[in-house]
């Protein structure tokens, strides 16, 4: 998703703007058969210990519909949930 998430960032701004729905347009700019709108990315997460849990469900959250479907099926947002309360989300040194 590297080689395109600037792109797909600026799109989403301008279809949003433009008020069309992003789904279209942005799988056209990840090229790709899925996308991600979250302005986070692995590093910005793993960069931000403190509000990872909110984080990752946000990144999370700006996938296309097919990835997230796939998320919620193993109820990710419930494992991160349970990770964070036990201190054991992030164990950075």
């Amino acid at each position: 998703m590297e080689p395109t998430k600037a792109a797909v960032l600026e799109e989403f701004e301008r279809v949003k703007k433009d008020g069309l729905p992003p789904e279209h347009f942005l799988l056209e700019t990840a090229q790709q058969s899925f996308f991600n709108s979250s302005p986070m990315d692995m590093g910005s997460l793993l960069g931000d210990p403190a509000n990872l849990a909110a984080n990752l469900v946000g990144y999370v959250n700006g996938f296309s519909e097919n990835v997230r479907d796939i998320f919620e099926k193993f109820e990710f947002e419930k494992q991160i949930e349970k990770l964070d309360a036990a201190n054991l989300l992030f164990l950075g040194g």
